[in-house]
């Protein structure tokens, strides 16, 4: 019976005990940091003009072509990337691109540890016209230990520099050769 009398008592505590708590929550947010009525922000976009290309000036007198019944070759604007031309590789000319620092454009061919350098072979034929190689440009690098090579294409890949010294490199296509480009790395 002492048990039955301590286990009701204990039940009904436990049920005296417990009470349901309710909060009526805002029908509408408080305002953020304290400020009321605070006033909304009205982004607008505003055009950016762009400048207008000036027209060229036209020379006065301009000397004449000596005529010798053939018409002088169009000069070479660089073209689309892959041009049309496919006459045979006749020069391949190698160079640094640019060299680029934290994402920015770093205005020296000398190029601080951390940085990459962009290198840039351009083929061309004997009109000095960008041509199309049908091989695939291979590089060669004098000193590997300074830098790590990579990039996505043949004609313009990208060194990181690691370590301070200089390398040469050139490449090869068509069974010709580039000149030698030198590369600085500095501290």
């Amino acid at each position: 019976m002492r048990k039955t009398l301590a286990l009701a008592a204990l039940a009904s505590a436990a049920l005296l005990g417990c009470q349901t708590i309710t909060e009526d929550l805002p029908n509408r947010p408080s305002p953020v940091g304290g400020i009321p009525n605070s006033v909304p922000v009205v982004v607008v976009p505003v055009p950016i003009p762009t400048p207008a290309n000036p027209t060229p000036t036209p020379t006065s007198n301009p000397t004449p072509a000596p005529d010798n019944g053939t018409p002088a070759p169009p000069p070479d604007n660089g073209g689309p990337d892959i041009p049309t031309n496919t006459n045979p590789v006749a020069r391949l000319t190698a160079k640094i691109y640019f060299v680029e620092c934290q994402g920015q454009i770093h205005p020296s061919t000398v190029a601080p540890v951390g940085c990459r350098i962009h290198l840039d072979v351009t083929p061309t034929d004997s009109s000095n016209h960008h041509t199309q190689a049908r091989g695939t440009p291979s590089w060669t690098y004098s000193n590997t230990s300074i830098v790590r090579i990579g990039g996505t294409s043949a004609y313009n890949p990208v060194l990181d520099a690691l370590a301070p010294g200089s390398l040469n490199a050139y490449c090869e296509v068509d069974g010709i050769r580039s000149n030698d480009v030198r590369i600085e790395i500095s501290n």
